[in-house]
């Protein structure tokens, strides 16, 4: 073996103990639910917990398994298993800026008889941990987009390269996933704060249920290089940029939580006055700052979603080329070019 390629090969066995970490953490969560009872002074949630938490177990389960398999396919080079990659590390990248930059200013709840001086310890790793999990994202990005990487990848490919550049597919499985995740938002009947307006009951639930559906259509629209999805998501991110400018206005911030007080008496606790909506804007702030990325992407690689019929040439099934520069023309190739036994040329 290579030894340029001894980080790939660990970047696998990283992903095997992470992936044996998460089973064993779905197997804690659903042992707490399934043999340990909840406590006597435990206050009542507005849905029932214990499905809740199994429903997350399998969801760390199926993660697992994407670590799991995604794996074996490294090992075993396989094509598809650089991009499940890929994919995993921009989702890991984006979740552990985000949880870093959260936890870092959000106050943490006090323990009753716990050293004062311990808390600033305990904010310190978990942001270290969450900087620890950027960290692996961000190189597996420069590690496995590397063309010196790629050759590694070397197994039977049945069809030519997926034109669907890589950051759309990100961005389509993105709104998938947010579709997926509307839904539970529904069910328990969260307060949904949409352009400064608070809507709760029956309203929440008929914007959980319009965001699903319309998240649905961007992600596969942009999975199948659908020109009026890319159009519609650069329009989808710019009204959440506004929605998210108009989250941060206080009073707005203290309304939606006494809906959430009204909601789930759960949230009734001493000290929960101002957490977390009163700081909650630099959060807000980052999530702005990087939803500028996928317009920027959705932008820079408008060329993949022109029809076939525009593009120079083609270099197999399935694949399209860089499109014509505007008022340019296709020259006729002359009788008999490209005809003959002669090697295909590699882009």
């Amino acid at each position: 073996m290579s030894p340029r390629w001894i980080g790939i090969r660990a970047s696998a066995v990283i992903s095997i103990l992470g992936s044996l970490a998460l089973l064993l953490i779905a197997g804690l969560m659903l042992v707490s639910v399934l043999i340990n009872p909840p406590a006597p002074e435990a206050p009542t949630l507005p849905f029932p917990m214990k499905y809740f938490v199994i429903g997350m177990a399998n969801v760390v389960i199926l993660l697992a398994a994407w670590g799991i398999a995604t794996a074996v396919g490294i090992f075993r080079r396989r094509r598809w298993a650089r991009m499940s990659i890929l994919i995993f590390a921009a989702i890991l990248a984006f979740f552990a800026v985000g949880g870093a930059a959260m936890m870092a200013v959000i106050p943490l709840p006090e323990t009753p008889g716990a050293d004062p001086s311990i808390m600033p310890i305990v904010r310190a790793v978990i942001v270290g941990f969450y900087c620890v999990l950027a960290a692996i994202g961000a190189w597996w990005l420069v590690l496995f987009n590397l063309t010196r990487s790629q050759p590694y990848f070397s197994g039977p490919v049945t069809t030519s390269e997926p034109v669907r550049p890589l950051s759309i597919t990100i961005i389509g499985w993105y709104f998938l996933f947010g579709a997926l995740c509307c839904l539970p938002m529904a069910l328990f009947r969260f307060p949904f704060m949409f352009l400064g307006i608070i809507f709760t009951e029956a309203g929440a639930i008929c914007l959980y249920l319009a965001f699903a559906a319309v998240q649905m259509y961007l992600g596969l629209g942009l999975l199948r290089l659908r020109e009026p999805a890319r159009v519609a998501s650069i329009a989808y991110f710019c009204v959440m940029v506004v929605s998210g400018i108009s989250s941060l206005v206080p009073s707005r911030q203290q309304e939606l939580l006494r809906q959430m007080r009204l909601a789930y008496s759960w949230m009734n606790q001493p000290g929960q006055d101002s957490y977390p909506f009163q700081l909650q804007w630099p959060f807000t702030l980052l999530m702005l700052l990087l939803a500028g990325l996928p317009v920027y992407f959705l932008h820079l690689r408008r060329a993949a979603f022109l029809p076939a019929s525009l593009t120079t040439h083609s270099n197999g099934p399935g694949e399209r080329s860089q499109a014509l520069p505007s008022g340019a023309s296709v020259e006729p190739e002359p009788s008999g070019a490209g005809e003959g036994p002669g090697p295909d040329k590699e882009d």
